[in-house]
């Protein structure tokens, strides 16, 4: 499983999460973590069709979205999330 994980180095939200992100990736190396910034990676944002930051995009092994989640996360249901779906 991937996160596709969409922020901006402007954005109060992205940055409270980081150090969460940060902590999971620790935890769950089999979960890999794409970060895209809205500030560089426009076009990526625009053929995802991102409409607000941060947004994480879970994908399957075969590259197919499970799950897109917007906005300021709690980490337990975070984690959750990547729990059920890391398998596929």
């Amino acid at each position: 499983m991937k996160i596709l994980k969409f922020n901006a180095k402007w954005c109060k939200e992205c940055r409270v999460m980081e150090p969460m992100i940060n902590e999971l990736k620790i935890k769950y190396p089999e979960c890999e973590v794409i970060s895209y910034d809205i500030d560089n990676d426009e076009k990526i944002f625009n053929n995802n069709d991102v409409l607000g930051i941060p947004t994480f995009i879970f994908k399957d092994k075969d590259d197919n979205e499970i799950l897109r989640l917007v906005g300021l996360q709690n980490k337990e249901e975070f984690e959750n999330n990547i729990k059920i779906n890391i398998n596929k």
